[in-house]
């Protein structure tokens, strides 16, 4: 099965289609927006919230993953401070 081209076209229109200019910036346009989009959703996946609860936990617990790699973060540093007898961090 072919790709889909984009929202519009199943395949890719024919190299020779005349396009209007205020149809091409549109089409730029909505693809760039497409692109932006997709963007912001990757870039703000870590900070959605979602069940974190490792597999042999019962109850759902519910945290972002940069939440809790910020929390894993803390934790080490904090060992790290104690080891090396200073105060801890953040305090």
């Amino acid at each position: 099965m072919p790709k889909q081209y984009d929202a519009n076209f199943a395949t890719e229109p024919p190299v020779d289609l005349p396009l209007s200019p205020k149809v091409k910036s549109s089409r730029k346009a909505h693809q760039d927006a497409e692109k932006a989009i997709t963007s912001y959703s990757q870039e703000n996946a870590r900070y959605r919230t979602q069940n974190v609860a490792l597999v042999g936990e019962i109850e759902p617990r519910y945290s972002s993953l940069a939440l809790e790699e910020a929390k894993r973060e803390l934790k080490a540093a904090e060992i790290a401070a104690v080891e090396a007898g200073k105060p801890l961090p953040g305090g």
